[in-house]
């Protein structure tokens, strides 16, 4: 979330140049390969350990990240 607020404030900014877009493309792009990354990471985990997924719904403090 971080670095998409980043992007997008250094792309907004009125006297950036075009470095600036450039860095701010550039981070955009990490931060959707990162989203992209763990999402896949996510169902392989998911798919593979199906009981672990169950056992993290049902527990109190994991289920906050569901």
């Amino acid at each position: 979330m971080g670095t998409g607020i980043v992007a997008n404030a250094a792309a907004s900014l009125p006297s950036g140049g075009p470095l600036l877009l450039w860095f701010s493309r550039f981070v955009w792009c990490v931060a959707a390969t990162l989203l992209l990354g763990l999402t896949v990471a996510y169902l392989i985990h998911w798919f593979t350990y199906p009981a672990k997924h169950h056992e993290y719904r049902h527990n109190p403090v994991m289920a906050q990240f569901y």
